[in-house]
């Protein structure tokens, strides 16, 4: 599938969730593994998709999402240790 495609679908559902259209959590639970990581694998080619097309906010509401899930997952994460440490 081309990176176009999946970011242009990516960058909707980010859109929505950072419009506060559709819940954090809902979106995760479909999404959140397959977004996070194909981002992650081509963060890079993004930078340069970017740079060379001269817009900075190509993919914003993507990475946005990601970002989003990355502060989700930490805060699960320490809410999962308080509660094995009671």
């Amino acid at each position: 599938m081309s990176l176009k495609l999946l970011g242009n679908y990516f960058e909707g559902i980010g859109l929505l969730v950072y419009m506060k259209l559709v819940e954090i959590d809902i979106v995760y639970n479909f999404w959140g593994d397959i977004a996070e990581s194909v981002w992650d694998d081509n963060e890079e080619l993004i930078d340069g998709m970017r740079k060379d097309s001269g817009t900075p906010f190509t993919f914003q509401y993507w990475e946005f999402l990601v970002k989003e899930f990355k502060k989700r997952n930490i805060a699960l994460s320490k809410k999962q240790e308080a509660t094995n440490h009671k």
